[in-house]
Parts: structure tokens; C-alpha cells; sequence
């Protein structure tokens, strides 16, 4: 998996750990709204035993 330059750039520019979780959410919801009418699926992987970021995702997706 190749991660693009812009979105390092975004997660290191946090200041705390919840704060890269939050703005990595954010990307990835993003992401998914744009590919949505594009694929039929995709495989969610939260951080770490965090899985209620996950089910959090789908409903804002």
C-alpha cells in the first residue's frame, strides 16, 4: 500500500496521538464517499483493538 505524501504530511502535523486518529478518520471517510460508486466493498482494518472507529466510519460514509 502506498500512502501519498499529502496524507503523511497531514498525520504528522498533529500534535497527539487522538488528534493523528481523528484527521486519519477523516481522510478515510473522504476517500471512501469518492470510491463508493466506484467499488462494490471495501475491508475496514481500525487501529489497534479499536474497533467502534470502524462502525463509526460506516455511518459516515
Amino acid at each position: 500500500m502506498v500512502v501519498p505524501e499529502w496524507v503523511r504530511r497531514e498525520m504528522n502535523s498533529t500534535s497527539s496521538v487522538e488528534e493523528s486518529m481523528e484527521k486519519g478518520m477523516k481522510i478515510a471517510v473522504e476517500f471512501l464517499r469518492e470510491a463508493k460508486p466506484m467499488v462494490q466493498g471495501v475491508y475496514i482494518m481500525p487501529p489497534a483493538k479499536k474497533y467502534q472507529m470502524a462502525v463509526e466510519m460506516l455511518g459516515l460514509i
